[in-house]
């Protein structure tokens, strides 16, 4: 294996490792706040798949520094100006710039996820772009991105309603049980 294609191999597995650390966030996020609570327990397996995340992130990100090196060293500089590597880039920062305002503190866990899962989804949908050798102009590529962001805010919000419902009615189902089969009922 020559070096291009080991760094492009780390690169696809540091993407592949954020991909599936923003999508298990987003489903155990859903999971935990069902009844709005995040119990211990719970807040364990979202701190150990953020760090997961964080992960991907820094393999795809120092991977991706490579094959920027790559193209200035062997005078592919036309590769830097593509709208679509220029717009892939432009989304990295922002997910970079997500996670710290998260780690921060400084955005909501909700609107965070929902950018960090939009945006992986859309770079990953871009780095194919520039595999396949796929053109598009920097502003219809950035423009897509907010409508995507945007349509997926919208289905990830119905996604944590249904699933608030879904809590919601397991709670008074669990409540009743514990109601039912309390020492007193059985007396």
């Amino acid at each position: 294996m020559d070096v291009y294609s080991f760094f492009l191999t780390i690169h696809l597995i540091g993407a592949a490792i954020g991909l599936g650390g923003a999508t298990f966030i987003e489903v155990f996020l859903n999971q935990s706040l069902r009844d709005g609570v995040m119990d211990p327990t719970e807040k364990v397996f979202m701190g150990l798949t953020f760090k997961v995340l964080r992960i991907g992130l820094a393999i795809a990100f120092i991977s991706g520094l490579y094959f920027v090196w790559v193209y200035i060293d062997r005078g592919q500089i036309f590769r830097l100006t593509n709208p679509v590597f220029i717009s892939k880039m432009l989304i990295i920062v922002i997910l970079v710039l997500n996670a710290v305002l998260l780690h921060m503190h400084k955005m909501k866990l909700w609107w965070g996820s929902t950018l960090s899962l939009t945006s992986w989804y859309f770079a990953f949908i871009l780095g194919t772009f520039l595999t396949n050798s796929v053109r598009f102009g920097f502003w219809e590529i950035m423009n897509t991105y907010v409508l995507f962001v945007v349509a997926g805010g919208y289905a990830l919000e119905a996604i944590r309603n249904k699933s608030r419902v879904v809590g919601e009615v397991v709670n008074k189902v669990t409540i009743t049980n514990k109601i039912q089969n309390s020492p007193s009922k059985q007396e």
